[in-house]
């Protein structure tokens, strides 16, 4: 495929599609939010007879394939945008084919089980068959422009395009092999030395404004989600882990110059906030089996959070493994001949 729609370019049609959906998807994610009661209510009881907030199964799946296929066009448009690595197309990818599934076992069911709008004993009961043709309808649709997003994918990796420069049809490739890598418009290192002191001021405010305040209003949340007062332990824990973030921040700062050794410093800020990543993801899973509309904001704020800071944590790990030296080769390129050690 070297066209889309028949007239646009490929990296041209891609970007088109990243943001038609990523438009669509957000407007159709908030008017669910907006309407939820009204679609538990008239869609879930009325029709189907299951209560609301009693399937958590149900909320996680159209919260996950919204919230997921946001941050998957993002992706796409960072992509079209700056021209960096083919890989951020994967997730894309992904995550519109188990759309596309998702669309295509919603068109079964509705085909085979009509939507009880009527009562069964009427003759234009078999005409709500009809319904399933939208999500297959959709389906299709969307199976068309996860063809064009692979043939972009396809055409990046046979044009050469490598990980470290962008396209040559997608944005400038800087001809000197020897040009350092860079953050934004820095050099990676001092940009990575810049997160570590933003990182730091505001882990330093995030543990005044927790013995102010914060703590009052953790405690009141915790009260409300779980019906009891939570433990000293637990105020404790959470101040204790921002300490530590502070000083992993610090390491970070001094980690990102110096000697290729110093880059072992970065190791502890990739171990924590690991963890802080993975503990973000699985507080989005949970927050959206739970009922209210503020509890499933909450967990699209974890879920940003957690692919905000995977992005820097990939950054991070960029210069941490700086630390290591290039791989000697054992055999070189004639196979009679070996490289010294």
């Amino acid at each position: 495929m070297k066209k889309c729609c028949f007239c646009l370019t490929l990296i041209n049609g891609v970007r088109s599609i990243g943001a038609i959906l990523f438009t669509l998807t957000l407007t159709i994610f908030v008017f669910y939010l907006v309407f939820i009661e009204y679609v538990r209510l008239r869609v879930l009881e009325n029709l189907y007879g299951i209560i609301p907030c009693s399937q958590p199964r149900i909320d996680i799946i159209i919260d996950s394939l919204f919230e997921y296929s946001l941050l998957a066009n993002t992706l796409l448009l960072i992509v079209c945008t700056t021209g960096c690595t083919r890989w951020l197309l994967v997730p894309w990818l992904t995550i519109y084919a188990l759309d596309i599934l998702t669309l295509i076992a919603i068109s079964m069911y509705l085909f085979i089980f009509p939507m009880p709008l009527i009562s069964e004993n009427r003759m234009e009961h078999s005409l709500l068959r009809g319904i399933g043709l939208i999500p297959l309808l959709l389906a299709v649709a969307l199976t068309y422009c996860w063809m064009v997003v692979r043939a972009l994918y396809t055409e990046m990796n046979e044009s050469g395009t490598n990980d470290n420069a962008p396209s040559a049809s997608m944005g400038p490739v800087s001809t000197n092999n020897n040009s350092p890598k860079i953050c934004c418009p820095l050099k990676l290192r001092m940009g990575v030395q810049i997160l570590g002191g933003i990182l730091t001021i505001v882990s330093l405010n995030l543990l005044i404004a927790h013995y102010l305040k914060l703590d009052d209003v953790i405690a009141d949340k915790y009260e409300r989600l779980f019906g009891e007062k939570p433990a000293a332990r637990i105020q404790v824990m959470i101040s204790s882990s921002i300490v530590l973030c502070i000083f992993v921040n610090i390491l970070v700062i001094f980690g990102g110059s110096g000697g290729r050794w110093r880059r072992a410093l970065l190791l502890p800020w990739l171990i924590v906030y690991g963890f802080i990543i993975m503990g973000a993801i699985g507080a989005h899973q949970w927050f959206t089996t739970l009922c209210w509309v503020e509890e499933k904001v909450y967990g699209l704020v974890c879920l940003i959070t957690g692919f905000l800071g995977l992005v820097l944590w990939t950054l991070v790990w960029l210069v941490a493994a700086e630390a290591s030296e290039k791989p000697k080769l054992l055999i070189a390129r004639n196979p009679l001949g070996f490289q010294r050690l």
